[in-house]
């Protein structure tokens, strides 16, 4: 699949194996064939991974999402969960 990324045409599989190191809302929203606003909610909820900031910037690691996706896409572990079911859920422990 081509994608739009700014006026760049960027080709993407469609099983999201060659994910960009650093993803934006969009990116991410895309990939998962749901609004900007539903990954924002599915982030404050914790049902994603925790993005990161550059210089006030908001990006998904693509490592994160590739792994939260293979996982089956398991919700952020809670302050009383396990190291090892912490450890299962990317970026949770940065």
């Amino acid at each position: 699949m081509t994608v739009l990324r700014g006026n760049e045409r960027v080709r993407r599989d469609d099983d999201a194996s060659n994910l960009p190191a650093l993803m934006t809302v969009e990116d991410v929203a895309r990939l998962m064939t749901v609004s900007k606003r539903s990954v924002w909610r599915m982030r404050s909820s914790g049902a994603v991974p925790r993005p990161v900031k550059i210089l006030g910037a908001v990006r998904w690691k693509g490592s994160d999402i590739r792994q939260w996706l293979d996982a089956g896409c398991p919700s952020e572990p809670s302050a009383e969960s396990t190291p090892e079911e912490r450890n299962r859920f990317p970026g949770s422990n940065d």
